[in-house]
């Protein structure tokens, strides 16, 4: 399917949102031009890759399993042969695609088998170089709000709850997306699958830095992503993020992730519009916490937590 009204470019950065619900394979096309004309980027079952459509030719870029029937902002800025792609706000990848196509065309998404079904959402295209793109009556999109990006923790405790030491090793490793987890072994001493059950592993990590927030903002939204991964997905492993803004006096109401898979993958609760039924002042954010809770009906589970970062929209 490809949009008619996009301009026809040959370079620039496309950013959507995906959900694909079977988690099977879904393409980001763009230079669009027919059926056997596109250049594009492809997700199938945790691996991503090339497209070309002139040549029929595809190959691997890199391994990032998504989260089902969750959606995930998708960055792709590509300039001739080169190609940047984001998945949440992080990069993920940089490079040259040897041969790709490079003609200027319109955006486009496919998907395969009639099993498969995928939701797009937010569509967006910037251009530059010497394209001159074609004036459409495409409505603008509406702006998202400035934000602090993604800020990771600086410390961290354990809860109580459960067995009582929370993600008991390394957990200091969840300060930074860089595959070294904090990990929470055989978590729970019950099979609750209750966010506010006390036999469920707590912890808590704070001293987010959020100074870049300016005095006397509006905070319009916060996300919570997870990159997490478990040992299996018996008992539907998930964890439940609760929001303090007074150094853990009070919390919001707790968000549930979806089921965890095997293979590590990023999970964003919360919105750019979603301020967890607190209202914010700039200053409460020095006071934040994140308290995450691992539930899952099998005690033998184990969590790893790659990264807990924070990002807060405002005006």
């Amino acid at each position: 399917m490809y949009d008619n009204n996009s301009p026809s470019i040959a370079d620039g950065t496309e950013t959507i949102t995906i959900n694909s619900i079977s988690g099977q394979r879904v393409g980001m096309l763009f230079r669009y031009n027919g059926t056997n004309a596109y250049a594009g980027i492809y997700y199938d079952n945790g691996n991503w890759g090339w497209l070309n459509g002139a040549t029929g030719g595809y190959g691997n870029l890199f391994c990032l399993a998504l989260a089902i029937n969750t959606y995930h902002a998708v960055t792709i800025a590509y300039s001739g042969t080169n190609v940047t792609i984001s998945v949440d706000g992080v990069q993920k990848y940089s490079g040259s695609v040897s041969g790709w196509y490079t003609q200027a065309g319109k955006l486009a998404v496919r998907t395969w088998y009639t099993s498969n079904h995928s939701h797009f959402d937010n569509v967006n295209l910037a251009w530059y170089g010497s394209s001159t793109p074609t004036p459409t009556n495409t409505p603008t999109p509406t702006a998202t709000p400035p934000n602090t990006g993604w800020v990771s923790p600086a410390a961290n405790a354990a809860a109580t709850g459960g067995d009582g030491n929370g993600f008991q090793t390394s957990p200091a490793n969840a300060y930074s997306d860089n595959a070294a987890f904090a990990v929470d072994t055989n978590s729970g001493t019950n099979t609750s699958t209750s966010c506010s059950d006390s036999g469920k592993d707590r912890h808590v990590f704070y001293s987010y830095n959020l100074s870049s927030v300016p005095g006397g903002s509006t905070i319009v939204g916060i996300e919570v992503q997870l990159q997490m991964k478990v040992d299996s997905t018996s008992g539907s492993p998930k964890s439940c993020i609760e929001l303090s803004w007074n150094g853990g006096t009070n919390w919001t109401a707790a968000k549930t992730s979806s089921t965890f898979t095997k293979s590590e993958a990023s999970y964003t609760l919360g919105s750019s519009s979603d301020t967890w039924g607190h209202t914010w002042t700039v200053a409460e954010l020095s006071n934040l916490r994140v308290r995450i809770t691992n539930v899952s009906s099998n005690t033998n589970r184990d969590f790893s937590l790659d990264w807990i970062p924070v990002k807060v929209y405002y005006q």
